[in-house]
Order: structure tokens, then sequence, then C-alpha cells
């Protein structure tokens, strides 16, 4: 019974060893680690907003507001997004930016950083910080997404309600 234990155990910890080095082997190390320089342009807007944790629709109705008419307005909101034209944006391998908005010729400049891992991207400008998850990145396409929260009291009952906007975008070189 001993010995059947024994070769139980060191069987067990053959094939431990056998998986261990079958999986660090198979790393994500040999993923290809693609850059963004280059020029992109942005196809796709989304966003999602949040009052005090709840989804805006509910927040609203919760608030009083008939559901058809919060449901409305959000979509309104939403359309809004989808349909803006964000231009495109160039990095530029000095680590520099610039993204021109296509409605006002206006160009916007600034400082990008990406993380190590490709899964964080900083974009730096006179006025703002600005981080993104980068959720996709290939030779040809990109997405990011971000979030920001604001405190704002909306309805006027003296408290200041916490307003998140999650924003995710994806671009195409």
């Amino acid at each position: 019974m001993m010995k059947n234990l024994k070769t139980i155990k060191t069987s067990a910890l053959m094939l431990f060893c056998a998986l261990t080095m079958f999986f660090t082997a198979c790393s994500k190390d040999d993923d290809p680690k693609f850059s963004i320089v280059g020029l992109w342009s942005f196809i796709e807007a989304d966003a999602e907003i949040y009052v005090n944790g709840k989804d805006f629709v509910s927040y609203m109705v919760d608030a009083g507001v008939p559901s058809a008419f919060a449901k409305e307005a959000y979509n309104q909101f939403k359309v809004q997004i989808e349909l803006a034209d964000f231009g495109d944006i160039e990095f530029k391998a000095d680590g520099t930016f610039a993204q021109t908005d296509p409605d006002t010729n206006e160009t916007y400049t600034g400082t990008w950083e990406v993380n190590d891992d490709n899964t964080e991207l900083t974009l730096k400008d006179s006025v703002e910080v600005v981080n993104f998850e980068i959720t996709k990145l290939t030779e040809t396409e990109l997405h990011i997404a971000a979030s920001e929260s604001q405190k704002e009291d909306i309805d006027g009952d003296g408290k200041l309600d916490t307003i998140k906007v999650q924003m995710v975008f994806s671009l195409e070189k």
C-alpha cells in the first residue's frame, strides 16, 4: 500500500512538472506586440451612463420620470455619441499625438504612452490626462475604453450624485 501511494505521488509530481513546462513554453510572451504608431480613424463609439451606480434609465425611473421618457432621453444621448465624428488621431513615433476635430478643424496635440504589455494608453495634453484601457490592438484595429466620474446634484435634493460615463471607441488604420 505504501509503495502504491509513493508511486501515485511520484506520478503526480511528474505530471505537474510536465504541465508546468508545457504552459511555460506556450506563454503569452509569444503573442505579437503591435504598435499604435500611425494614423487611426474613429469608426465607432459607444457610451453608457450610470448615476449613483444605477444605469441612467433606472435612475430616472426611480426618480419619478416616466420610463418611456427616460428611455427616449437615453436613446437620444446614445445616438449623438454613435453619430459623432471624432475624426482621426495620429500617434507619432516620438510619443506625441495630433487629433483634428472635423467639425471645427481645430487640432489637439499632446503626448501618448502605452504600458509594456499594451493594455493601457495614456493621453496627455495641456489640460488633462486621460487613461484608456486597450481592449484590442492588432495591426489595423484599436479598441479603447475609458470612464470618467463627476459629482453633481442632478436631482436638486442637496446631495451630490455620482455620474459615471463609460466610453468605448473603435479605430482602424
